[in-house]
């Protein structure tokens, strides 16, 4: 995985909760430039996800200068990845899922992924790697718990429930 990823804290389902990371994200990709961003968000089903990808999209929609930006919203579910077969068609069936899609700014939910093995946390390793299409990805977002961190998510910091003053300093000293 590319060093520049920043790992930011558990995300809930509450929708008021994703307001202030969702602004951070956006913020971050701002100041990226119009380059390809890619933002991975991978979690247990009911972890947040969806409801932070919707808060970046609602926040997209309100700010003016984003009108630059394409954002697209990716889902891939457990099932529709074909999970249970093995490492090299599990990744050949969701490059081909991504494929026809523009690399530029665009966040990438997979969903429902409860207990990655080792073998699937490569995977999804591999196809994050090619999704920015060479642009510089600005973060994947592990909204899972500590014990069903995968392999690669090296430097995950479990943070606990926070409240937006909490989290809006976190995020202000960890992306990029």
């Amino acid at each position: 995985m590319p060093s520049s990823l920043a790992w930011l804290p558990q995300i809930t389902s509450d929708l008021a909760g994703v307001e202030v990371p969702a602004r951070s994200i956006l913020k971050a990709i701002d100041s990226a430039g119009e380059g390809s961003v890619s933002i991975a968000v991978v979690g247990r089903s009911g972890s947040g996800k969806t409801a932070l990808c919707s808060a970046i999209q609602a926040v997209a929609a309100a700010e003016a200068t984003w009108e630059k930006h394409t954002i697209d919203l990716l889902e891939c579910s457990r099932e529709s990845a074909a999970y249970s077969n093995p490492l090299g068609h599990f990744i050949e069936t969701i490059e081909d899922r991504y494929q026809p899609v523009s690399h530029h700014n665009s966040i990438v939910v997979l969903e429902g992924w409860s207990d990655l093995r080792s073998e699937e946390a490569m995977a999804v390793e591999a196809v994050l790697e090619h999704l920015p299409g060479g642009g510089c990805p600005v973060c994947l977002v592990p909204v899972i718990s500590k014990e069903d961190a995968p392999a690669f998510a090296d430097g995950y910091v479990e943070l606990g429930p926070l409240d937006d003053a909490q989290r809006l300093d976190f995020f202000s000293r960890c992306l990029p």
